[in-house]
């Protein structure tokens, strides 16, 4: 996917009940903060039974923002609830930094890190990969987007946002 084809992470206008965006800060009590924002956001959407996958997804994704962009402007988080035309609905969890690297080269199974059970890091995305419908990462002229798609059978009918 490209930038282009993925929900906007703007903040700027938007339906604000159905695509919130928060700018946070890079500090280690970041991902905390986010889930919390996520759990809030997913309680008033009635969606409690995406609540587990989607705070682990988001502090995956903050977590990997802060430590490998090491943006000292932060990072960015935004939900977008979107209606799929066939019924059902999509959260998606996108993540903005200001750093140009990719998630791409650590998709599951490249990291190696479950080859060493010792390894401190290397599992998060692999985790992603298992528990989103679909994930990635999009670079633009400025800065760094990683998504998840969290799909649910919410009764929601429409377009993105």
């Amino acid at each position: 996917m490209t930038v282009q084809e993925i929900p906007s992470l703007s903040c700027g206008k938007r339906d604000e009940s159905r695509a919130p965006c928060w700018e946070l800060g890079c500090s280690a009590a970041a991902s905390g903060q986010a889930r919390r924002l996520v759990r809030e956001w997913l309680l008033k959407w009635e969606l409690t039974e995406l609540t587990d996958t989607a705070l682990l997804i988001t502090s995956e994704l903050v977590t990997n923002a802060i430590v490998h962009a090491a943006s000292p402007d932060g990072v960015a988080l935004s939900l977008r609830l979107v209606g799929c035309p066939t019924g059902g609905c999509c959260v998606w969890v996108l993540v903005r930094d200001h750093g140009s690297g990719t998630a791409q080269a650590e998709r599951a199974g490249r990291s190696g890190s479950f080859d060493d059970p010792m390894a401190c890091s290397g599992r998060g995305l692999d985790l992603v990969d298992h528990l989103a419908e679909a994930w990635g990462d999009a670079t633009d002229n400025c800065c760094h987007t990683v998504w998840a798609c969290l799909r649910c059978d919410c009764g929601f009918h429409g377009h993105a946002l």
